[in-house]
């Protein structure tokens, strides 16, 4: 059965090197009078670092009606990027009348991604997509995976592959999921399981869904439900595209369609066969080199 916890949404509100700030926060359908969410997280931790952990207690902060929030402020965090996945873990809980009313484990890593023009920023600093297309992730997998300097997988969005998101923010990977948007059920679940994960780059959705409105506007509706604005896609498999929807953020398509979507008003993805044709693709691509590539296999 669902508890209250599992609607809990952790935000970095505030990237200040100096000052992190991570904001919890719960919605409540029914008002509990003198509630509060707390714990502590703990951090940062990195699978390829040394680190010395801190605890961080959350302090409540006002909130509004049907609304408790706490918040956790990191004097010089860590920031999340694939190269160091600094982690920041703890329990968090809820609390009325003087008992916890439940827990919920969390891991959360600070990062700010942001698409400006041609570029993709994280943290302030360009970030190329160097991708791979794959079933799941394992730890000889990420080892293999960081020496050939991918950085971001791109899975088949599933309601029963949460864990790949999982694993790849904790072994320093974003993951943009696929979907055909064509079933509501799945976009709410990927969308409430998936996209709270730090390694959560965005979605990828088939050029055929572009033209059909209501179709488009059910899936942005759902995967934008909680406020969380993650990349949108659009994989192009033949064009012309035509007027591209609201919320599209780049096109991916294959290598040799590059040039005919040079004139969109948004970044293009190269899809490659093998990783290896990559080498000269920023050379080929004149003025306006894609945001990056993702390849069906290393070979």
């Amino acid at each position: 059965m669902p508890g209250l916890l599992d609607l809990l949404d952790v935000v970095t509100t505030r990237y200040d090197p100096v000052d992190a700030e991570v904001t919890f926060s719960l919605p409540l359908d029914q008002p509990l009078e003198g509630a509060e969410l707390r714990g502590r997280l703990h951090g940062p931790r990195c699978p390829y670092t040394e680190t010395i952990e801190i605890a961080y207690p959350l302090k409540p902060i006002q909130g509004e009606a049907g609304l408790l929030r706490s918040r956790v402020v990191i004097p010089e965090a860590s920031l999340w990027e694939p190269s160091t996945p600094f982690l920041y873990q703890g329990q968090v809980e809820l609390w009325h009348g003087g008992r916890m009313l439940e827990s919920v484990r969390v891991a959360h890593g600070l990062r700010q991604l942001i698409l400006r023009k041609e570029k993709l920023l994280l943290n302030g600093r360009r970030f190329p997509l160097r991708g791979l297309k794959c079933a799941g992730l394992s730890t000889d997998e990420a080892h293999l995976w960081r020496e050939a300097s991918l950085n971001v997988l791109l899975v088949q969005a599933r309601t029963d592959n949460a864990l790949v998101w999982e694993e790849a923010e904790r072994l320093g990977f974003f993951v943009l999921g696929e979907l055909d948007g064509a079933d509501d059920d799945v976009l709410w679940r990927v969308e409430a399981e998936h996209s709270r994960r730090t390694s959560c780059l965005g979605w990828l959705l088939p050029q055929h869904l572009t033209r059909h409105p209501q179709l488009w506007h059910n899936a942005m509706s759902l995967l934008h439900g909680q406020g969380r604005r993650h990349l949108i896609g659009v994989r192009v498999e033949e064009p012309p595209l035509g007027v591209l929807p609201g919320h599209v953020g780049f096109v991916a398509c294959e290598r040799r369609h590059l040039d005919a979507l040079m004139d969109l008003q948004v970044p293009r993805v190269a899809l490659l066969r093998r990783a290896g044709q990559s080498d000269d693709l920023m050379e080929q691509a004149g003025a306006q080199p894609p945001l990056g590539w993702f390849a069906q296999s290393l070979e």
